[in-house]
């Protein structure tokens, strides 16, 4: 999947918002935030400043990954 606006690239991370998840997933801001408060394996969010939360791109990846594998065996 390309990322169409990372919010910014720093230590060698990519940070996503909400509305970057919102669109990889096809779904709503609503659903992004209940994942990340009711699935214990999605990426929590990092707060980067007083307003701006992100998720690590690397750690979407990552539980991409891994529902890929659990959802073959």
């Amino acid at each position: 999947m390309s990322i169409k606006s990372p919010l910014f690239h720093n230590s060698n991370n990519v940070w996503l918002r909400l509305g970057d998840l919102t669109e990889r997933y096809s779904c709503s801001p609503s659903t992004v935030w209940r994942w990340s408060k009711s699935r214990a394996t999605f990426p929590k969010p990092v707060r980067l400043g007083p307003n701006t939360i992100a998720w690590s791109l690397s750690a979407i990846e990552e539980f991409e990954a891994s529902q890929k594998e659990d959802s073959s065996r």
